[in-house]
């Protein structure tokens, strides 16, 4: 019980550390100026929350399904956290969508690495996870929630099978959710 308390409040304090990264990083033009010289204060569109919420809501609930019945619910902190990122700019794009994917396959696989050379425990969690945002700095593809794949997978001690499903698996959902409501359901919204 107490290893699952601080899993979790390890996950949530690299879900705020996160957070508080994308709160600093350069606006996207897409948003409008409260005061022209305060870029803090910049806002999506009522019709980007709206997106935003509905794709938080619909991946979650849909990852929360799938791993409760698989057995992985653990793994739902890093996904919570990549839904959570498309608040600041929720359009689906390309170029954003597969580095995100590449990012929990670098950090599953050097995880489920860890794992076979019987690496584990707390502080090969965290050994894999600043080797996974390492390498993901240094090919340019980082997205931080991403390396809670590679610690998750350390502390839980998962098979090879952990790469496909729940990493791949939710991926592909929060991704494929994000489209969808783009693509489609965003223009239906006044």
């Amino acid at each position: 019980m107490r290893s699952k308390t601080l899993r979790m409040w390890l996950s949530l304090l690299l879900i705020v550390l996160y957070d508080n990264w994308i709160r600093n990083k350069k606006k996207n033009s897409k948003f409008y100026y409260i005061n022209s010289e305060c870029e803090r204060c910049m806002f999506p569109s009522r019709k980007k929350k709206t997106i935003a919420i509905l794709n938080l809501i619909i991946s979650i609930s849909l990852l929360f399904i799938v791993t409760v019945l698989t057995h992985t619910e653990y793994i739902l902190p890093p996904f919570l956290a990549t839904a959570a990122t498309k608040y600041p700019d929720p359009d689906w794009r390309e170029y954003r969508s597969f580095p995100i994917m590449i990012s929990y396959l670098i950090s599953s696989v050097i995880g489920v690495l860890f794992v076979l050379l019987s690496l584990t425990g707390l502080l090969m969690a965290m050994i894999s996870a600043f080797v996974s945002f390492i390498i993901e700095v240094l090919i340019n593809i980082e997205h931080p929630p991403s390396i809670l794949a590679s610690f998750l997978a350390v502390l839980e001690k998962v098979s090879p099978l952990f790469i496909l499903h729940p990493v791949l698996t939710g991926v592909i959902i929060v991704e494929g959710v994000n489209y969808l409501l783009t693509r489609y359901i965003e223009p239906l919204i006044k």
